[in-house]
């Protein structure tokens, strides 16, 4: 076995790339998500998260949908959909506010949730600084 050699994040994402690929790509299929996640942006996503340091977790989140996503463009047919609600929605919105859109038969239950407010510092990495060692042995499979 040789020295180690220091990566960079984008060489770091590639050499563990080819482990991860065969079960999220399965994944993303199943979860008919794979026309949204190209190989190349999946190793742009890992490179981030091996870059600034996050878990494992904040890599994967990006592909565990935990709520409706709306994707597309505003582009095509438009859909009419009708309000019901027992008082004036479209005056007194506010946090925990519910409603129900309907068109057709589809009809959608809506509890109004406010954004989260963020409050971001900057914190700048040096990138000479920022290098990962990939070590290989027999026993791993990486």
């Amino acid at each position: 076995m040789g020295p180690a050699v220091p990566l960079d994040a984008m060489e770091a994402s590639a050499a563990v790339f080819p482990s991860l690929a065969r079960p999220l790509q399965k994944y993303l299929r199943v979860t008919r998500q794979q026309p949204w996640h190209t190989a190349e942006s999946v190793l742009h996503h890992l490179s981030a998260c091996l870059r600034l340091g996050l878990a494992p977790r904040a890599f994967l989140d990006r592909y565990l949908s935990y709520q409706p996503v709306l994707q597309g463009s505003r582009e095509g047919s438009v859909s009419s959909w009708a309000l019901v609600s027992d008082f004036s929605v479209s005056r007194t919105v506010g946090k925990d506010t519910n409603f129900l859109l309907r068109n057709g038969e589809v009809s959608l239950y809506v509890t109004v949730a406010p954004l989260p407010h963020f409050n971001l510092t900057e914190q700048v990495v040096d990138p000479k600084s920022n290098k990962f060692t990939l070590r290989l042995s027999s026993e791993t499979s990486v």
